[in-house]
């Protein structure tokens, strides 16, 4: 994952650790493949953390994002 600061507050590229936002961090489950499952999960825990705290989560392949952000985050 890649934290990145913009002026209104955290962006997480969470690249291959959340596919989709809704699934994989709001429900906890992991993708269709991992080596390691509890690596996995302990990401998406920390992601759920991170969202709770307002940080924005960028997951890699969530089309939703458009919808949350259709401006990008700035």
């Amino acid at each position: 994952m890649l934290y990145v600061e913009v002026p209104s507050g955290t962006a997480i590229i969470a690249g291959d650790a959340d596919y989709i936002a809704e699934m994989n961090v709001g429900k906890q489950l992991p993708m269709g493949y991992f080596v390691n499952l509890k690596e996995v999960m302990a990401a998406l825990q920390l992601l759920a953390r991170e969202t709770s705290e307002g940080k924005y989560i960028l997951p890699s392949h969530d089309a939703a994002v458009y919808q949350l952000y259709p401006d990008g985050v700035r």
